[in-house]
């Protein structure tokens, strides 16, 4: 059988939260590049086993399978010259970091047509692929983030100081690529302006916004430096144990959308009524300007999207089942 690992190419440590909780389910190493990617997981994710990328000809020698989230040609820009000399070719299975509404219009999925596995989460990433002429080989693990937090809860439970006893809301923004997918732009002030006062707002920023908005993060900062019911949640990878705490969840088309319908509660979006995002089936959308009157309503009726959350719920994730773990008999793991 194969020797199995997960890699974590260098610099996308955002990719941490959905490496590390496989990993450390099927119990194989994952081989982190940068110290501060080992930090994260010595900190926020227990049971995982961990190596550093020493060199490439060491990872080609010593692994026959790597599980990455790095398409395939990215990868082999890495490993290409150590394949090349070991005169040995990496077996690589695409690892999805969310599910989300993005690249339905650009040309960004259609990256990983050089992918021979693809593990997916369930039936609508499995149809979206194949929508976008992705051929790879498909293998189902169903929503394997969420049977990790819920096994280390009590974990989790001690890492995060309690929040007070009053309505949170989480708005995680993600990143403005070529479709303009962001909400982080427009929707900043509005939402700390308007907050009222008993409320409090977690917010968690795609790593992608630093770069692009540096200035109006640091602004954040410091505008929210003397109000204790905005935090800015940085340097914390795991997304259930903040999802679990909130009763509102306010987004765009990241993918946190998708995880949050685990637990069946409001969302609130910032986005055009659109049919053929699925997401947006879940909740209502909300103008830039004040979002606060929706959110409220929301929240007074809070079954009310509940059918539809539930629904594509199961259609996002297949039911996780370690039993049934194609990869297990496909590969053994490597220490």
């Amino acid at each position: 059988m194969n020797r199995l690992g997960g890699i974590l190419l260098a610099p996308d440590t955002h990719h941490l939260d959905h490496l590390a909780p496989l990993c450390s389910l099927l119990k194989i190493p994952l081989i982190l590049s940068t110290q501060e990617q080992q930090r994260l997981a010595t900190t926020y994710y227990p049971d995982l086993a961990t190596r550093p990328l020493e060199s490439a000809e060491a990872i080609v020698k010593q692994f026959d399978s790597l599980i990455t989230s790095t398409p395939r040609a990215l990868f082999d820009q890495t490993f290409f010259f150590a394949q090349h000399l070991l005169g040995k070719e990496i077996e690589t299975f695409w690892c999805p970091h969310g599910n989300s509404d993005k690249g339905r219009v650009s040309t960004f999925m259609e990256g990983l047509k050089e992918e021979g596995t693809a593990l997916v989460y369930g039936p609508l990433m499995a149809d979206f692929l194949k929508a976008k002429g992705i051929t790879a080989q498909q293998i189902t693990i169903g929503n394997y983030r969420l049977a990790y937090f819920e096994k280390h809860r009590g974990f989790y439970k001690g890492l995060l100081p309690p929040l007070q006893k009053t309505t949170t809301l989480l708005w995680a923004p993600t990143w403005n690529d070529e479709e303009k997918s962001s909400s982080f732009p427009w929707a900043l002030q509005p939402l700390l302006q308007n907050l009222p006062e008993k409320w409090q707002l977690i917010i968690k920023l795609h790593p992608h916004l630093y770069d692009q908005f540096t200035s109006k993060i640091a602004a954040l900062k410091s505008q929210i430096e003397e109000r204790p019911n905005i935090h800015l949640v940085e340097g914390f990878p795991p997304i259930y144990p903040l999802l679990e705490k909130v009763d509102l969840y306010v987004g765009d088309r990241s993918s946190i959308g998708y995880d949050y319908l685990a637990f069946d509660r409001p969302m609130v979006f910032f986005d055009k009524p659109n049919p053929h995002l699925p997401l947006l089936s879940c909740g209502p959308t909300a103008p830039f300007a004040d979002p606060y009157p929706t959110i409220v309503e929301e929240l007074s009726n809070k079954e009310r999207y509940s059918e539809q959350r539930q629904r594509l719920y199961k259609q996002t994730f297949a039911e996780y089942n370690p039993c049934k773990a194609d990869l297990h008999s496909l590969s053994r793991p490597a220490f």
